[in-house]
Formats: C-alpha cells, structure tokens, sequence
C-alpha cells in the first residue's frame, strides 16, 4: 500500500494513507484488508494509532468493521455522506465536477433566500466582502474573502440545512485550497460578479439574486476546468 509510517506519526496519518489507497482504488468495494496487527506492521505504528485510524475509517463508512470477521472495504460511493468529499474531491475529478454543481444549486437559492430575509447588517457585510475581494492582493486572500462571503450569504438565507451542507462541503474546501485556487484568480471577470450578487441582496430582488450567483459559480467552474486542463 505505502511506505511505512514512523513509529512517532500521528494516527490521522495513517489515516490519511489508508483513506488515499481506499480512494484511489488499491483496495476495491468488497475487498478484504488485512488484520489490524498487520497494517500495524505494515505502516509501522502501535495497536492504538491503527485502531485510532480505523475508527475514523470506520465513521467515514469506507470500511465495515464486524466483531469476530475481516474488515472489508464499504463502496463509499453507495455508503458515504458530505463529510467523504474532504478526501475524495482531490482523487475523483468527476466528482469535483459534481461537487460545484451543487455548490452552483446551494449557493442560487441561498441567493434568492436572502434577497428576501437578509438583516440590514447582513447585507452591509456581503457589500463590504464584495469590496474586499475586489482589494485583494494576492488568491490566498481572494480565497479567504470568497469563503467569507459564501458564508455570509448562507447566514443571511437562514436556512439551516443549507448551514449545515456548507459544514460538510468547508472540510473539502479547507483540504484542497491549493485545487481551488484557480477559482479566484480572475479578479477583473469575478470582482464584478461578487458586487452585482451582493447588489441583488441589498436591493431585496430574488430573481436578480439568483442570476447573479449562477453567474458568479458558472465563471468559477469555468476557471477550475481551465486550470485542470
């Protein structure tokens, strides 16, 4: 599978290690892995670093783990929830695809929902965000002030199902902001697209709300197939 961890690493990464060869494929759904003792040997680490690694595995659902039998490998496709897309975005291109699909339906309706409950702080917030990713001068800061403002615009829809998928999706942003840096780096395209957004917001239009973030997410996925090209 891979090199040996040393004895000193922390459980998460061989975690880490063991989630990539699920992933990627080494080991299929339905496969057999080996014992505990024997990844422990094979990675190098204690009992309690690998039991620690494959209680999360376990969480993930990638793998199924019965009293008495062989862990097995769990089909993640069919098992897993939001929370796999920290890991698996980076493996699947396809899936990233998805993934901003999504985003792009969240995000529009998150739009139209706050057009219509944003407070007045709210939609001062999301002006001054747009401001700012204007004024940013590098992508990290162009990436820190896009997560801020997606986060505003969310907190203004008050929809907590949407809070809490935006949760899930944070976790596979935060791991992959080299991946999706390409996504900010148009300023003079994007800078625009983040005030006509906020703009629809503070003037309370629905419709124009919605149009404007499919155009903010299209321009985005754009940018992130260009640069995977």
């Amino acid at each position: 599978m891979a090199s040996p961890v040393r004895v000193t690493s922390l459980p998460d990464q061989l975690f880490d290690r063991l989630v990539a060869a699920i992933l990627d494929g080494r080991y299929a759904p339905g496969d057999r892995l080996p014992s505990q003792r024997a990844l422990a040997a094979e990675f190098g680490v204690n009992m309690a670093s690998l039991r620690a690694a494959v209680d999360r595995l376990a969480q993930l659902r990638l793998v199924e783990v019965r009293h008495g039998e062989a862990m097995r490998v769990a089909d993640w496709r069919r098992s897993g929830g939001l929370e796999i897309l920290a890991y698996a975005a980076g493996t699947e291109p396809a899936l990233m695809v998805s993934l901003f699909e999504a985003r792009a339906i969240l995000l529009r309706e998150a739009a139209r929902l706050a057009a219509d409950r944003a407070s007045d702080e709210q939609r001062r917030e999301l002006t001054a965000l747009a401001d700012a990713f204007a004024a940013a001068t590098d992508d990290d800061l162009r990436q820190e002030t896009d997560f801020a403002f997606m986060a505003g615009l969310i907190d203004a829809s008050g929809n907590l199902v949407f809070t809490l998928i935006v949760n899930s999706m944070r976790a596979s942003y935060l791991a992959q902001k080299d991946a999706y840096r390409a996504m900010v780096t148009a300023t003079e395209t994007l800078a625009p697209a983040y005030r006509a957004v906020a703009a629809a917001v503070t003037s309370a239009d629905a419709d124009a709300a919605a149009a404007a973030m499919d155009r903010l997410t299209a321009e985005h996925l754009t940018l992130l197939l260009r640069a995977a090209q």
